[in-house]
């Protein structure tokens, strides 16, 4: 048990350390005082639709994880669901360990209401991978409107192939959620776009004279960076991929980076609530697997 808590301190700092390096590289390639100026002229009522739309989405995704569990068999409510996705995102953010929101989702399940860990590992990791094909598709369109030639190419041929593959990586390699694939690409869809909406609400706020497209195609890569858990929460690995991306789309580098800024502080205040969920409030009334209910089908 020491040696477990060891290691997940030492995971926890080397984490920490890397969004510390992050964010201070990321710093040193962008002007302070210009990023001051942008903060301080923002308008941050613009952060009140940004944070129901990000909650929304979030509470969609809970919904979406439900489709693809009852797809092996696994029944959680709606409210229960919702709480599970919750308590998951406070211990991904802020507890200290190198097990993370998402198997500590799997730890509970499986305890709780006896599901399969395996069954319910490949459901959790199959939800993270409809939400990336999402962002890739949102991506792809995205670049078909950048007014730059290359991009738009290359947009073109990710729009044709994402859902032909997603279909295939589907049947070949998840094929306990085929009954739920449509659904769960709706859901997928309408997560990612309430998320785009919530980020575009943040740089009207911050009132910024460029076109605000290029920003939001890094924030969708961005996005995919930050799900990798090398770092905390996504912070550092946000901030770098502006910087280097603003290069590239001849784009403000403050700008981003006062954006990961302020999406932080939504993904913090979101978060938060799952600090008071406690496994009691999840499986008190409920402490047994229901597989007797049908999948949801597509």
């Amino acid at each position: 048990m020491a040696t477990k808590k060891y290691k997940s301190l030492v995971w926890f700092l080397a984490k920490a350390g890397i969004s510390i390096l992050g964010l201070y590289w990321a710093y040193t390639k962008t002007d302070i005082l210009a990023l001051s100026s942008l903060l301080n002229t923002s308008n941050l009522i613009w952060l009140i639709p940004s944070f129901f739309l990000y909650a929304a989405s979030k509470a969609l995704s809970a919904v979406r994880l439900n489709l693809f569990l009852q797809n092996i068999g696994t029944y959680v409510g709606f409210k229960q669901g919702v709480l599970l996705y919750w308590l998951g995102m406070f211990y991904n953010l802020f507890l200290p360990g190198g097990i993370g929101g998402d198997a500590y989702k799997v730890l509970l399940l499986s305890k709780q209401l006896k599901s399969p860990w395996k069954k319910t590992t490949s459901a959790i990791l199959y939800d993270r991978i409809t939400g990336m094909m999402a962002l890739l598709f949102f991506g792809a369109v995205l670049m078909m409107i950048l007014p730059m030639y290359k991009m738009f190419w290359l947009g073109l041929a990710s729009f044709l192939l994402l859902i032909p593959v997603y279909v295939f990586f589907t049947r070949f390699f998840f094929s306990d959620f085929m009954p739920g694939l449509w659904k769960g690409w709706i859901l997928s869809l309408a997560v990612q776009g309430l998320q785009v909406l919530a980020a575009w609400s943040i740089f009207q706020g911050m009132q910024i004279d460029q076109p605000v497209i290029g920003f939001l195609l890094l924030f969708l890569v961005s996005s995919v960076v930050a799900v990798f858990p090398i770092t905390i929460g996504g912070v550092g690995a946000r901030e770098l991929t502006f910087v280097y991306g603003a290069q590239w789309l001849d784009v403000l580098p403050e700008t981003g980076v006062g954006f990961s800024l302020l999406f932080f502080v939504i993904t913090f205040l979101v978060s938060l609530p799952g600090m008071v969920v406690s496994e009691n409030q999840l499986f008190g009334k409920n402490n047994r697997r229901q597989t007797e209910l049908p999948a949801v089908g597509g």
